[in-house]
């Protein structure tokens, strides 16, 4: 069996493959889980962000998305969207 840290990046380049970049549910999914399951196993644990461990709290506010952008324009407009809805929630209370 392969070493976790090899076995991520096999699974990141399988997700990274221009299919997947299309982002079909199923592999959109897929990317949602494994940082999920990053920022339990290494993030939270090893503290290096002081803030991640309230945010991931069972009921919390943290909204991950996986982008579908092609290319950098893509991202900019799925950015800007994000920051609008985060503008709207703090708004809404």
């Amino acid at each position: 069996m392969l070493p976790q840290r090899l076995r991520s990046r096999a699974l990141f380049k399988q997700l990274t493959c221009s299919g997947a970049r299309r982002c079909c549910g199923a592999a959109s999914q897929l990317r949602l889980d494994a940082t999920r399951r990053w920022l339990d196993s290494v993030i939270i644990p090893e503290k290096l962000c002081p803030f991640a461990a309230a945010v991931c709290d069972e009921g919390s506010k943290l909204r991950l998305v996986a982008s579908i952008a092609l290319d950098a324009d893509g991202v900019v407009v799925e950015v800007a969207e994000e920051a609008r809805r985060l503008v709207q929630s703090l708004r809404d209370g």
